[in-house]
């Protein structure tokens, strides 16, 4: 049945009654719900989301030291030293906006992770409030406001509006800029013209998704006309401003880290999501992220969104609907060829998913309203509690990255250590090590060593340009005793990719127990419940004894590792 647009977007006929959710009650459910969800779910949680998170709790840590220690003329010698005792950052792998804020804020509020906890989920309501203001311009306030509280309660956008990671803080600055370029289109306000230009920019410096804000803008004035107005003073500009801001930050980034970056975009380092190999505008590509849809929002969600789709073609819908549908094609022009596929990268149109689905809510319940004698209140009120409650119970049962363990393997070695001794760890989680290392030891006295920088390394998995710097067990023992750690802490078993030289390691450590003294061990909980359970194994390592062992075993006779 074809409906008119004032029918879909909330007239008094059918559909929610018109301003069923008054002012103060709307502001309150589209703030409380995620909130209420969150204290829900919320558990102690050590910084652990796939290897990410840790690095960037730890890289704002590093901004918040440098910030105090004001070495401002010599960045690149200090960051490199900070990498050197704590080998844990994410320096311009990723841009420094997010990081550099969280830790601005880690002066005043400490070094927790909690902070940056607290960054990313205000993000998550900034983002929010300016779904309700863009969708807004389109549909009623109710309507609006139901859209808003949709999106917030997506399971994914649930997900990564809770843990550290940067999706979150690009997507609000993302959205600020969407909105304001809307503004500035449809009211001419300069104003807004400029303040889209920096969250623009600020979208660019937090992570390099905020390139789909590039074929946004082009979309929205292809859908709505207006190019002369590029010719203006004030375009140029804004545009100026904003290349002045993210310029600089990415010619460092691109000479010190662009080819890295190139082949993330052609090739994937971070490994195949489904077995074959990734590539740059592979034949896969371009179904992979419709398909997704159901991770990010839900079958129940995405099935309302594809019919939304289709009511938002009608031709009282095309131009309404221009930024719903210009911010769902930029995403998925922008993602579809790039070789490194996550569910994640898309997360950037599900403003326009949440829209889409409310838009066939709202048709459905104005049919239901013609043909049930039902008050249209109680009729309206049950639909859209209906679909609420059930994003609402999937964000509750989606599974948290928590990981108890390395705090107090940490802890342990901080209180059996002395300023200026050395610790040796080799795992996966690392950055959650080095991270506890720092955030305990206010003297920042000690230093870590890492396993797949001493020993091995590698990109992201042990498939992308493996390296191995020790050849045997005499070599192995050698690089331990130039680099002298007090402590070897492992990870025991391997619970994510076996690596060889890891596990050569592990058997020298089993067979050598009075030059790897055991000290103490930690059972590591976890919610992950397709990692096997490991622990934290803790050792004192003698070097004179290891220093007797190789005077003793000659290198020609030491255990080859198998490559």
């Amino acid at each position: 049945m074809k409906m008119s647009a004032e029918e879909i977007s909330g007239d008094p006929l059918p559909g929610l009654p018109h301003r069923l959710l008054k002012g103060p009650l709307r502001w309150l459910l589209i703030a409380a719900l995620p909130i209420v969800l969150q204290l829900v779910t919320v558990r102690p949680v050590e910084p652990i989301f796939g290897g990410d998170s840790n690095r960037h709790v730890m890289t704002s840590v590093f901004f918040r030291d440098f910030l105090m220690d004001g070495q401002y003329l010599q960045p690149k010698a200090y960051a490199e030293d900070y990498f050197e005792q704590y080998p844990a950052l994410g320096l311009l792998v990723w841009p420094p906006m997010f990081h550099a804020v969280c830790g601005a804020a880690m002066i005043a509020f400490g070094t927790s992770v909690m902070v940056a906890r607290l960054i990313v989920f205000g993000s998550l309501i900034v983002s929010t409030v300016c779904v309700y203001r863009i969708i807004r311009r389109i549909v009623s306030e109710d309507l609006a406001a139901l859209t808003a509280i949709l999106f917030s309660t997506l399971p994914i956008v649930f997900q990564y509006g809770r843990d550290v990671m940067l999706e979150m803080p690009t997507m609000a600055f993302v959205l600020i800029s969407i909105d304001q370029f809307d503004v500035w289109l449809g009211q001419h306000k300069r104003r807004a013209l400029y303040f889209a230009a920096v969250a623009a920019a600020f979208a660019a410096l937090t992570r390099f998704d905020a390139a789909l804000l590039l074929p946004f803008y082009f979309l929205m004035l292809l859908f709505k006309g207006g190019w002369r107005r590029l010719v203006d003073r004030h375009v140029c500009g804004a545009a100026l401003i904003a290349i002045c801001l993210v310029g600089p930050v990415y010619f460092v980034i691109a000479r010190q880290l662009g080819d890295l970056h190139v082949r993330q975009a052609a090739e994937s380092v971070g490994g195949s999501v489904d077995g074959s190999d990734n590539g740059f505008l592979a034949a896969k590509n371009f179904l992979y992220y419709p398909i997704a849809l159901k991770e990010q929002a839900g079958l129940t969600i995405s099935l309302f969104a594809v019919v939304g789709l289709f009511i938002a073609m009608q031709k009282s819908w095309r131009l309404r609907a221009t930024v719903p549908w210009a911010l769902l094609l930029a995403t998925y022009i922008t993602f579809t060829p790039l070789a490194e596929l996550r569910a994640r990268h898309a997360i950037y149109w599900l403003p326009s998913i949440a829209f889409f689905a409310v838009l066939t809510l709202d048709a459905v319940a104005g049919w239901l309203h013609r043909f049930s004698r039902c008050n249209r209140l109680v009729l309206s009120a049950a639909a859209y509690g209906l679909l609420l409650t059930t994003t609402a119970v999937a964000c509750i049962r989606e599974p948290a990255f928590r990981v108890v363990g390395y705090q107090q393997a940490a802890d342990y070695v901080l209180q059996n250590t002395r300023e200026g001794d050395t610790v040796f760890f080799d795992g996966w989680w690392d950055g959650n090590f080095t991270y506890y290392m720092r955030h305990l030891d206010s003297s920042r006295s000690r230093h870590v060593i890492r396993g797949d920088r001493l020993l091995y390394d590698f990109i992201c998995v042990p498939d992308t340009d493996f390296q191995t710097f020790a050849n045997s067990d005499h070599e192995m023992l050698q690089l331990l005793i130039d680099a002298d750690p007090e402590f070897v802490v492992i990870e025991y078993p391997q619970f994510f990719e076996r690596i060889e030289t890891a596990e050569q390691l592990r058997e020298l450590i089993h067979a050598e127990p009075d030059v790897f003294i055991p000290s103490h061990e930690i059972h590591v909980e976890s919610t992950l419940d397709y990692f096997p359970t490991f622990s934290l194994r803790i050792f004192r390592f003698d070097a004179d004894r290891a220093r007797k062992h190789l005077t003793a075993e000659p290198a020609s006779e030491s255990t080859v590792i198998p490559h």
